[in-house]
């Protein structure tokens, strides 16, 4: 014969607890008795090592880059010293400045005195060269420019010279680029070609 208990009373019956989760949710609240983790973005090892790679590189080109010169890679020519000017040299430079400022004052008696004695021969006399060194009025010598010399031969220098001329009220002037040669007749140097200008084109 089988024995039946009286049901217990739900005073003394003991609550049973809902089972604990353990949840991770990103967005509304949790539903249930739940323990939460909110969700966090993590990156993975291989993306962190690349960006750590990445920022590395970029500061090591922007500090090579400040402290390399403008021009990386070019070698800075530098200037070749010239030899210092000889004797020579300047005396024939001297004679063609020389000649030249009296073209530009219109000095016909220190000009004819620098001319050599082949080139004064050339003209019947002396008035040709006399007027090559007054000029004109209009237009008037104005300035020269005169380049470094180049040795032609022992006694023989040439000149790049550049001479103006202007016309009186005009806004420009007139540019003849020839040169001029100096000679070394005896102890002394001559001028023994003329440069060109207006009147002798």
């Amino acid at each position: 014969m089988s024995r039946v208990l009286p049901p217990v009373s739900p005073a003394f019956q003991r609550p049973v607890a809902a089972p604990m989760t353990r949840a991770r949710f990103c967005g509304g609240p949790p539903t249930g008795v739940t323990r939460s983790c909110r969700c966090r973005k993590t990156m993975s090892a291989p993306f962190f090592s690349f960006r750590l790679f990445a920022t590395m590189a970029l500061f090591s080109v922007l500090t090579v880059g400040l402290t390399l010169p403008p021009a990386f890679g070019e070698s800075k020519a530098q200037p070749r010293e010239q030899a210092a000017p000889s004797a020579t040299y300047l005396e024939a430079l001297q004679v063609a400045d020389s000649f030249l400022w009296a073209w530009v004052a219109r000095d016909a008696e220190s000009g004819l005195r620098l001319i050599s004695d082949r080139l004064r021969a050339q003209a019947v006399d002396e008035r040709w060269h006399r007027q090559f060194i007054l000029g004109l009025s209009n237009p008037h010598h104005q300035a020269f420019e005169i380049g470094r010399g180049r040795l032609m031969s022992t006694n023989r220098y040439e000149f790049p010279v550049t001479l103006f001329e202007f016309y009186t009220g005009e806004r420009t002037g007139e540019r003849y680029q020839s040169s001029l040669e100096v000679v070394k007749e005896g102890q002394v140097w001559r001028v023994d070609r003329l440069p060109i200008t207006s009147d002798s084109r």
